[in-house]
């Protein structure tokens, strides 16, 4: 029996490990019926079941113990994280080892000379690993038990809704509304082309007279090109200047998941799924799986010093000493060594030697690291800047600018190459002949600005870790989180919007706990977690968020009245009474006496039809009332039996059937089952399980949508090339 055991949580990473470790260390594969322990770990905690090994089954704990139990000492690989210090004590408990000589095998990386320091090091688990992940869970649970309760959703099997997840939904909530606030406007310019030598350029009028031109229309544009073609133009000034850029920031799991969803299309769970077995290891035509990158999962930017340096060396024998900076560069101080940037273990392992060996995913993540984590330490670059300044008429009436970028130094953009102007050539002085330049042709030019910026997961994603307001290891399930309880819908193009249900709780989050759901508060708790851990301060952050979080057991009528679930009517209670009050619940709205549940238990459900003005009747003009009959609803007059007048239910849509002049109404099939058709049956015979829409396919063409009804949100559907559209949007 090997004197060390290592226990791994998946096979990959075990296969990867005995390139590396010696004969005198035995490697076991921990795992039950999953593959990612700490992933599994995760969830069992979001989805708020009890926070044991439960995938560890009785016979696997008992096989295990057997194995370790003539070993002297037990290291256990976890994840480099937070969430691998909490599983490390689970799996302490669940196997009894607290006689055993016990550590953590620390692997940033599974690389030889990670495997060798991670051993020699040693590290032990202290007592209490582990807690900040379930403190921070802890915080989240007593905030997901208000926010059930001021929902009214006490029952519903969600994951926890945590103080990230409503800081996220609000952040899709006032995107949404300003998006939707916001109206398209028109600029219009005014262009002049000059060309000499087979090269052209484009100077846009700037000044009239000294002031900002303002073209109403084009019958304007034309008044001032007549102007201009009277004109002499010739080069008043030439401003140069430069501009230097700085390479961009090496990946943190946030900034992954945001340029892998820009530049690859994946998913923040495809992400970080291909990226924990870019480090678990991959084949690469050795003997052994190699790990490629370091653990995915941090939100820190330190680099080690020995990576610094290995960066440096592969840069200066690569591209030459001018791509390599004076000094390395340092975006962070190492507060602690587990945690440190997402890179290669080893810059020559090039994404060119690997693209043979590697699927298309995982070589495309991998060149996408690789090249950022060098591109991160090499050289500015710097670009030359140059505006043209073009003036006409007398006293430079007419002033027209031109602004040109030329790259000089391209420093980092030789391996990561962004959005650069390919000018191969700068306007000068030179063009200007006889003092004077000679345009040859004239534009106006009307543009349309409207700002369309809407959250996706990735962008989502980036910004919740920009600011920094929850544990990295939960990020990727955010957006999970949102599904799930059905708070936003994503289009096709991967756009994010608020469901009405979303919609609903955002409003009524922020007018109860506008103090909690803000970047500054929830940053301050993560904060106050971090001190706890490290033993700086004697906090409990679930008692300080429960004493926000607490009002009176029964909140009063003002507080339900501001918050929308309860609405003063002028109706008496017909048994004791007092007033009726309007709620709402899951199975729509309801009457209830103002003295229930104490003194009265009189209640009455609301028909959703019940204040609809629809019209009167054509006979003796009374009014208009729904009425379900044999064929599904109709209107019928009140007056009924007096007045016998009846009208089909209007759904406001016409028959789509070419040439036919009906409305679509509700019928009711023998079964019972809704569908809608043609008043005009048996003459014209349209009928459709979902409601017509008025509305032309923007894709096919086709002259109707129909509408998919839901709790959550409405979409528009094409029945003919079956495309989804948000119904809101299309409406507008």
């Amino acid at each position: 029996m090997a004197k060390s055991i290592i226990l791994v949580e998946s096979q990959q990473k075990l296969r990867t490990l005995q390139s590396y470790v010696a004969d005198d260390h035995h490697i076991v594969n921990m795992n039950g019926a999953i593959e990612d322990a700490g992933t599994e770990y995760l969830r069992h905690l979001l989805f708020n079941q009890p926070a044991e090994l439960a995938f560890l089954s009785d016979s696997k704990i008992a096989s295990l113990s057997q194995i370790i139990r003539d070993s002297e000492t037990v290291l256990l690989a976890t994840s480099p994280d937070y969430t691998g210090d909490a599983l490390a004590r689970q799996i302490v408990n669940a196997l009894h080892l607290k006689d055993k000589d016990v550590h953590r095998l620390f692997l940033q990386a599974i690389s030889k000379r990670e495997v060798i320091k991670a051993i020699g090091e040693k590290r032990n688990i202290p007592a209490g690993s582990g807690a900040l992940l379930e403190k921070s869970f802890g915080v989240d649970s007593a905030f997901n038990d208000y926010f059930r309760d001021l929902i009214n959703s006490k029952k519903i099997k969600k994951p926890i809704f945590s103080l990230a997840a409503a800081l996220a939904l609000r952040k899709i909530y006032e995107n949404d509304a300003a998006m939707a606030s916001r109206t398209s406007t028109l600029a219009s310019s005014l262009c002049i082309l000059f060309k000499r030598h087979g090269r052209s350029f484009t100077a846009r009028l700037s000044k009239i007279n000294g002031q900002t031109p303002s073209i109403a229309n084009s019958h304007a544009a034309k008044a001032i090109i007549f102007d201009l073609k009277e004109q002499k133009y010739k080069i008043d000034r030439l401003s140069d200047s430069t501009i230097t850029t700085a390479p961009p920031l090496p990946f943190t799991t946030a900034k992954l998941i945001a340029a892998a969803e820009t530049h690859l299309g994946f998913s923040p769970r495809q992400t970080c799924s291909i990226a924990r077995s870019l480090y678990n290891g991959c084949d690469i035509g050795q003997k052994k799986p190699v790990g490629l990158i370091t653990y995915p999962i941090t939100d820190s930017l330190f680099i080690p010093e020995q990576d610094l340096l290995s960066a440096r060396e592969f840069i200066m024998v690569n591209y030459g000493k001018a791509y390599v900076p004076e000094k390395p560069r340092l975006y962070s101080d190492a507060s602690y060594s587990a945690f440190s940037v997402i890179r290669p273990t080893a810059p020559s392992r090039t994404p060119k030697k690997l693209k043979k060996h590697l699927a298309d995913g995982p070589f495309q993540l991998y060149d996408l690291i690789w090249k950022r984590f060098l591109a991160s330490q090499m050289t500015d670059s710097t670009m030359a800047h140059r505006k043209v300044y073009i003036t006409a008429g007398p006293q430079k009436a007419y002033v027209f600018r031109l602004e040109q970028i030329q790259t000089m130094g391209r420093g980092y953009l030789q391996l990561f190459p962004q959005t650069e102007n390919q000018t191969s050539f700068l306007f000068s002085q030179e063009w200007q002949k006889n003092g004077e330049i000679i345009p040859c042709d004239y534009k106006y030019v009307v543009e349309q600005h409207k700002s369309d910026f809407y959250y996706t997961e990735g962008r989502l994603l980036e910004a919740l870790g920009d600011l920094d307001v929850c544990m990295i290891e939960t990020l990727e399930y955010i957006p999970d989180i949102l599904r799930e309880w059905k708070f936003v819908r994503q289009t096709a193009d991967g756009k994010l919007y608020p469901t009405r249900p979303g919609k609903t709780a955002c409003e009524l989050l922020q007018r109860r706990y506008p103090d909690i759901l803000n970047e500054r508060f929830i940053r301050q708790q993560k904060a106050k977690l971090f001190m706890l851990e490290n033993g700086k301060k004697n906090i409990d952050p679930v008692a300080e968020i429960t004493k926000l979080l607490q009002h009176p057991a029964r909140p009063t009528m003002e507080d339900q009245a501001a918050d929308g679930a309860v609405k003063k009517t002028n109706s008496k209670c017909p048994v004791c009474g007092g007033s009726m009050l309007q709620k709402s619940s899951s199975s729509g709205d309801y009457m209830v006496c103002e003295f229930y549940p104490d003194n009265c238990q009189y209640s009455k459900s609301i028909h959703p039809h019940l204040h609809r003005y629809y019209g009167r009747c054509d006979d003796c003009h009374a009014e208009l009332t729904v009425k379900i009959g044999r064929y599904g609803r109709f209107l019928a007059c009140s007056a009924f039996p007096k007045c016998k007048f009846t009208r089909p239910f209007p759904t406001g849509a016409k028959c789509p059937r070419e040439g036919c002049e009906g409305d679509v109404i509700e019928r009711i099939t023998k079964t019972g089952r809704l569908f809608y058709g043609c008043s005009l049956f048996p003459h014209c015979k349209f009928s459709s399980w979902q409601m017509p829409v008025n509305i032309a396919c923007p894709k096919c063409g086709n002259l109707y949508l129909t509408l998919k009804n839901s709790d959550a949100f409405d979409v528009y559907q094409c029945p003919k090339c079956k495309t989804e559209f948000d119904a809101n949007l299309a409406e507008k």
